[in-house]
């Protein structure tokens, strides 16, 4: 059978729309493929932050209290005082700490694929978002 210029337009459209195909399926993969990697990312740096602060803690409260931090500060040998102080201050400061280094790896996966982790997106200005009047 000859192939008559017709055809030609049928055949172009056909390849065109397999290679629309598979080039959706790729930034499909890669779209996974990224958020794989936000995932890892994040929970590496947001540990890392944690323990760092966990060490500088440590040493702030042995050298304002003169002891160690309680391991325990749900121990009823641990002073109420001690325990509540410590548990506000160890979770205020391990929550801050991620919350920056969950900041800075955003901003890092931002830089390095021109667009926020999966699951973020840009929050409108605070003035746009209130109601006025």
């Amino acid at each position: 059978m000859r192939s008559t210029k017709l055809d030609q337009p049928l055949t172009t459209l056909t390849a065109l729309s397999e290679e629309a195909h598979v080039a959706k399926k790729a930034k499909k993969q890669s779209k996974q493929d990224n958020s794989k990697v936000w995932s890892v990312f994040s929970v590496l740096s947001a540990l890392v932050a944690a323990n760092v602060v966990k060490q500088v803690l440590d040493a702030v409260w042995r050298l304002a209290t003169g002891k160690k931090p309680p391991k325990n500060p749900a121990d009823p040998d641990v002073g109420a005082t001690e325990a509540i102080s410590w548990a506000v201050v160890s979770a205020a400061a391990i929550a801050v700490a991620r919350l920056l280094a969950n900041r800075k790896a955003a901003a890092y996966y931002r830089k390095s694929t021109g667009e926020l982790p999966p699951g973020l997106k840009d929050d409108e200005p605070v003035a746009d978002a209130v109601a006025t009047p």
